[in-house]
């Protein structure tokens, strides 16, 4: 491996901090995962990131000096030209200058990014983007993150808060979402809301494995336990994960209008689960899209699973 020239990702959640070791041609090298202590304040934090980097380097055999920066995605309202943290709720941060902090410590450039953008473009330098120069991503997981590059750049906004897909509005008549709206995407089509309607189906004691499952056991259904029984043919499974699928496809393909897209990257946990969830995302999204647009455009898992922050975060430098 040539070590001349490396770069380290870090991934910074509300409960787990990834990062790595990953070289100029994006080639992730070495990988580690450390708790994030929230509770503890943010130099807890920053304190945690500077030792594990400096120490993974150091156990991959690196001298400091052949660090050449280090990216990272964080989850936030960010103010990337000045490299300052706005509002970050899950860390209870705000306003924090976490580059020139970071710099100061590790005595490398640092570049941040928005962590669902970082993904984005981790799987355009080496993942299931690679060669495409205008590429969607959208990230289900507990809500519905996204990141759109166009002509090889991220969209970032006037606010740096662009590609907010799962804040996308799909009902008047919905539940009230977490950012105080009424009925957007992420409601129905996050883990969250997958969830949330297999409980409304055991809740009301409805014929299905859903019920025969977790009937007095709310708390266990998870969206895999939704996919799960879809799988297994179960009716009322079935319909949750289309309706899931089937708004999310239109939503992108509402997307797709507006960025005209070569390919649509999902990624995720719930990504996973394979043409039960494709199928109904591609149905709506051909469905709906402008025929000229929508006809050529590929809809593909993500490829660098929970490394794409990671690699993403790195190629902040690259990209």
């Amino acid at each position: 491996m040539e070590k001349k020239e490396i770069y380290v990702g870090v991934d910074l959640g509300g409960t787990t901090i990834k990062m790595g070791l990953i070289s100029k041609i994006g080639e992730l090298i070495f990988e580690t995962e450390i708790p994030t202590r929230t509770k503890d304040g943010y130099q807890a934090i920053i304190d945690d990131i500077v030792q594990n980097v400096r120490k993974i380097a150091s156990d991959f055999g690196l001298t400091w000096e052949q660090v050449k920066g280090m990216g990272m995605g964080i989850p936030g309202l960010l103010d990337i030209d000045a490299g300052i943290v706005r509002m970050a709720p899950n860390l209870k941060w705000k306003d924090l200058s976490i580059k020139q902090i970071l710099e100061n410590e590790l005595l490398i450039p640092v570049k941040i990014e928005n962590d669902a953008n970082v993904a984005a473009i981790g799987e355009a330098w080496v993942g299931a983007g690679k060669g495409f120069k205008h590429v969607i991503m959208a990230t289900i997981g507990t809500g519905i993150g996204g990141g759109i590059i166009v002509d090889g750049k991220i969209l970032h906004g006037k606010n740096g808060m662009a590609a907010e897909l799962g804040h996308i509005p799909i009902s008047d008549k919905g539940i009230v979402c977490g950012c105080g709206n009424v009925g957007c995407l992420e409601t129905v089509s996050s883990a969250t809301g997958i969830i949330r309607m297999a409980k409304e189906v055991v809740a009301k004691e409805k014929d299905s494995i859903l019920t025969e499952r977790y009937k007095g056991k709310l708390d266990e259904i998870t969206a895999k336990s939704v996919l799960d029984a879809a799988k297994e043919k179960d009716k009322e499974a079935m319909a949750i994960v289309k309706e899931a699928a089937y708004l999310l496809g239109k939503a992108l393909a509402t997307v797709a209008n507006l960025f005209d897209p070569e390919i649509i990257i999902i990624g995720g946990g719930v990504s996973k689960a394979g043409n039960i969830l494709f199928e109904p995302i591609r149905e709506a999204f051909y469905q709906h899209g402008l025929k000229n647009i929508v006809k050529n455009v590929q809809i593909v898992p993500a490829t660098l699973g929970n490394t794409a922050g990671i690699i993403g975060a790195a190629a902040l430098f690259h990209v």
